[in-house]
């Protein structure tokens, strides 16, 4: 099954088939963006990076 990860804030709401589970990220994470999620064997493994600053560089 395919997991869908949608972060807005410091909330994070995981959804896989019918189950939905939603989380509040940590203070250090919800300056953050999910970069990729997927399963890693049997295990949901969520990466984030920093976001960009607009009009940087």
């Amino acid at each position: 099954m395919e997991a869908n990860v949608t972060q807005v804030g410091d909330s994070l709401t995981v959804r896989i088939g019918n189950y939905q589970k939603g989380v509040v990220l940590p203070t250090f994470l919800a300056g953050m963006k999910v970069a990729h999620a997927g399963y890693e064997e049997k295990w949901l493994a969520i990466e984030f990076r920093k976001k960009e600053m607009a009009g940087v560089g």
